[in-house]
């Protein structure tokens, strides 16, 4: 289990609402898919106008789950096909990512759900994805302290 602290610096003049958000079970699987993106970026839209920071709570995309992962390496595939699905995985993690780039900064960290994919190099999208939002990732458990830094007017 991860034990982290997110800080949150804040002017003591600043009498504006603390917002944290959370964001997951997006389980996008890419366009034409059951994730309603309209949504997700009002959502993301929402989060950015209220200055919120946020906690990811995992299944960002819908490559696999845990039994579709225990297939796959069963199944021994060619490093050729791997690397297809490789380079899917990485095109639904960019995708959301573009979504969800707004948050880029605010993000405390992301938690892992059991719908990733993991590729060959042993890294999983949603690492990659705390990668791209600067973002800490949190693994699938962990106690989170938001931390309030306030100084001066």
């Amino acid at each position: 289990m991860e034990i982290v602290s997110y800080t949150i610096k804040r002017k003591q003049s600043d009498r504006s609402p603390i917002v944290i958000g959370v964001i997951g079970d997006i389980q996008y699987s890419g366009k034409g898919g059951t994730t309603s993106i309209s949504r997700l970026k009002d959502y993301v839209s929402r989060c950015v106008d209220l200055n919120a920071y946020v906690l990811g709570t995992g299944d960002y995309i819908d490559m696999e789950s845990t039994t579709g992962r225990q297939k796959i390496r069963s199944a021994n595939f060619y490093e050729t096909v791997e690397a297809v699905l490789d380079n899917a995985a990485l095109d639904l993690t960019l995708e959301v990512y573009e979504i969800l780039k707004p948050l880029k900064g605010r993000v405390a960290g992301l938690l892992s759900g059991h719908h990733w994919h993991q590729f060959r190099h042993g890294d999983t999208s949603d690492m990659r994805l705390s990668q791209m939002l600067d973002a800490k990732f949190l693994g699938t458990s962990a106690f989170v302290r938001f931390q309030f830094d306030i100084f001066g007017n």
